[in-house]
């Protein structure tokens, strides 16, 4: 993934994580400072804020056009420089009477900043990849680019509340090559579509899927000092998975396109720890993971119930140094009732044609029996077709799915 990529990716990607860690610590405080410093309410807090934002976003737009007419490179290096500036004024210690027009001042200094940097940084990220060397490779380099963004944070209220907070951009997954097997359902299938489903099982294919953007948000409470309780809310950005595609090399016509439109979902996770002795904790927890499968689209590749978890689990020191963790989980999948998908059925065109055949035989030996029985006067019975209508090319699958399992852990750590 990192190999043969320009050295040019890492450096934007690291001017990319410096200006987000930049944003969002500032933002982080953001509120409660305007308030401390300068006194405002909440409602005039809340407009100051959002107004920040609002140019921050804004501001892109205009920087994409002075990048047009002025160069990426430049709008991006400027753009650094601004923010830069914004930041240190941001920070410098003044009376609340004068300090006004200086914070307001800094903020308009990021927005702009913000403004000329974000968006052409990306731009240059894809210029890098224009060179016939590297255009294999741009979809990677985008990943690594926003692996660099991923950030979290958490902020302790007081000595018993604790909030925090992390993103996960979106991603992509690829399978550039990977083997396929077939197994027919009888032997009738097998001979229908033997002699050429069966070249699946030397031909390389293809694949890729989106991973979700997932945006957490939690806290945690101890009420006592041994007893801590955690609770947090995760949005799983599924919404972005349309299909899957899965392509085989020299056999197209076996090609899968299988749609899926899921939408978000949302994870939750409760749990506790207590300390019983300073060598043992005891934990306890309840995951709820909401399906995002379309009952409409539910393929058997990837079903996905809702799920209720509960666990309990365990760590002993026996050693300094030394941890022995142990967990158990069960996995209760919530039944889901008559979820359905289409699909190709392959057996549909040669059955069909084989069907096509069968009438046009009927027909011929109808047709002859007539004329012979003109010509000889013998009353010859035309043949009685069978009742078979064709095959349907696209069918659809219902079933019920469901899902339980028990899922023990056991693991070792020794710091040194």
């Amino acid at each position: 993934m990192f190999e043969g990529q320009p050295k040019g990716l890492y450096a934007l990607a690291l001017a990319n994580t410096g200006e987000r860690f930049g944003y969002y610590t500032m933002l982080a405080i953001f509120t409660l400072f305007l308030q401390a410093k300068f006194g405002f309410t909440a409602a005039e807090t809340s407009t100051i804020f959002g107004s920040f934002l609002a140019a921050v976003y804004f501001m892109p737009l205009i920087g994409g056009i002075l990048a047009d007419k002025f160069g990426y490179g430049k709008m991006v290096t400027t753009g650094i420089v601004v923010m830069f500036i914004g930041y240190v004024l941001l920070s410098i210690p003044t009376p609340s009477s004068t300090g006004k027009i200086l914070m307001f001042g800094a903020l308009a200094l990021i927005a702009c900043g913000t403004g000329l940097f974000k968006g052409n940084l990306q731009v240059m990220v894809g210029n890098l990849y224009d060179a016939p060397e590297y255009k294999a490779k741009r979809d990677t380099a985008f990943s690594i680019f926003y692996m660099a963004i991923n950030i979290g944070a958490m902020y302790d209220i007081t000595d018993k509340w604790t909030v925090g907070a992390s993103f996960r951009s979106k991603m992509e997954m690829k399978v550039k090559a990977g083997d396929a097997s077939v197994e027919y359902a009888d032997e009738m299938a097998r001979a229908t579509l033997g002699s050429t489903l069966d070249n699946l099982n030397y031909a390389n294919f293809s694949a890729q899927m989106p991973c979700p953007y997932v945006l957490t948000a939690g806290v945690a409470y101890k009420p006592i000092e041994r007893l801590t309780l955690a609770f947090d809310a995760q949005l799983n950005g599924w919404g972005t998975y349309k299909n899957l595609d899965i392509e085989f090399a020299g056999l197209e016509a076996y090609n899968q396109h299988l749609e899926k439109n899921y939408k978000n979902a949302m994870t939750y996770h409760l749990g506790g720890q207590f300390a019983m002795t300073e060598r043992l904790d005891l934990r306890a927890g309840l995951m709820v993971d909401c399906s995002p499968c379309n009952n409409e689209l539910y393929n058997p590749e990837t079903p996905g119930t809702t799920k209720i978890e509960p666990s309990v689990g365990l760590s002993f020191r026996p050693l300094k140094g030394l941890s022995i963790d142990v967990a158990f989980m069960y996995v209760h999948g919530i039944k889901v009732e008559n979820a359905s998908c289409g699909y190709d059925d392959l057996l549909a065109p040669a059955f069909n044609a084989g069907l096509a055949q069968y009438d046009a035989g009927i027909a011929r030996y109808n047709a002859a029996a007539a004329q012979i029985g003109q010509l000889t006067g013998m009353q010859i019975p035309p043949y009685q077709r069978a009742d078979i209508t064709e095959l349907p090319g696209r069918q659809t699958f219902t079933a019920d799915y469901m899902v339980h399992a028990f899922i023990p852990a056991i693991g070792i750590s020794y710091s040194f």
